[in-house]
């Protein structure tokens, strides 16, 4: 789960959708979230990782 930059719920994107705002929420969304407890930390550190992992591809 991530934290949506946009409405800021705690959601499970489906198709890079938020279900809850119905926005897009791209990987360079992502990079700009902060971190707010341990676990979210770790969950942001693995969505980083895969984001640099996308980047390198490019």
């Amino acid at each position: 789960m991530i934290e949506c930059p946009w409405c800021n719920n705690q959601v499970q994107l489906v198709n890079d959708i938020c279900p809850e705002c119905k926005h897009e929420v791209l990987p360079e969304h992502l990079i700009t979230s902060t971190f707010t407890d341990h676990t979210d930390e770790g969950n942001n550190k693995l969505n980083l990782k895969l984001i640099i992992s996308k980047c390198d591809d490019l």
